[in-house]
């Protein structure tokens, strides 16, 4: 077998390792991740909605003070939410290098990429956006393989990919608009629109909502992968002593 560099790859199944511990590391911190995005979402939402029904006009703006206090409020939570973030980062390369390496060891065919391929091309720009998602398909395909199952739907790689692509853009708009409004308002009152609020506030809350379905989609993934590594163990420890 050959990999996607034309190296050959060889079965090496005492190369193979558990990953359940990673992985519920991992799904811990993808559960507090997901958590602080939906605490965050509730204040987000409603504000949205507010400017929508209520547009904001400048005489308006010291009469509702929670425009800005739900601001205020988004700031720590984002605090904390990048306090998680590199734990989760951390976990999520321990957990699918291996299991990705496990796969290739074990000698599914179509595990082509290099273990390394399903978290450092997130570091990679332009390749980052095709790169990760075509790794973790070798490996959802990989695993299933191994494990003697039909491959199931890949509908937990589709929403972990397409909102994980939908946040980066919608969060980025969300930030302009803020900014953008702020610089405004600063130069000076009468420059303020209230579209300035309905676009940063329904950019953001896009930009949550995928977030938070993102991080839903990697933990099916995790679950489902740690299961079926669970499987092929179990079959290789069955085949060591028939």
């Amino acid at each position: 077998m050959t990999d996607d560099d034309g190296a050959i790859r060889r079965i090496q199944p005492e190369l193979y390792r558990k990953i359940s511990l990673r992985g519920a590391f991992l799904q811990i911190f993808l559960t507090l991740f997901a958590a602080l995005c939906l605490i965050a979402l509730v204040p987000i939402g409603y504000v949205f909605v507010d400017t929508l029904i209520n547009p904001p006009f400048p005489d308006d703006l010291m009469n509702k003070p929670h425009l800005l206090s739900t601001l205020d409020l988004n700031y720590y939570i984002s605090a904390v939410r990048l306090l998680v973030f590199p734990l989760a980062a951390i976990c999520f390369i321990l957990f699918f290098h291996q299991a990705l390496k496990n796969v290739r060891v074990l000698g599914a065919k179509n595990a082509t990429m290099p273990p390394w391929g399903i978290w450092a091309w997130f570091f990679v720009p332009f390749a980052n956006i095709i790169q990760p998602v075509k790794a973790m398909s070798q490996l959802w395909s990989g695993a299933h393989q191994l494990a003697g199952r039909d491959t199931v739907s890949a509908i937990p790689l589709f929403l972990w990919w397409t909102c994980w692509l939908l946040q980066a853009f919608a969060l980025r708009i969300g930030d302009y608009a803020f900014n953008e409004l702020f610089r405004r308002a600063n130069i000076s009152i009468t420059l303020y629109d209230p579209a300035d609020f309905q676009t940063a506030y329904g950019a953001m809350f896009v930009g949550l909502l995928a977030l938070l379905i993102s991080t839903i989609g990697l933990m099916l993934i995790v679950s489902r992968i740690s299961k079926l590594n669970k499987t092929i163990n179990d079959h290789a420890n069955i085949e060591a002593f028939s």
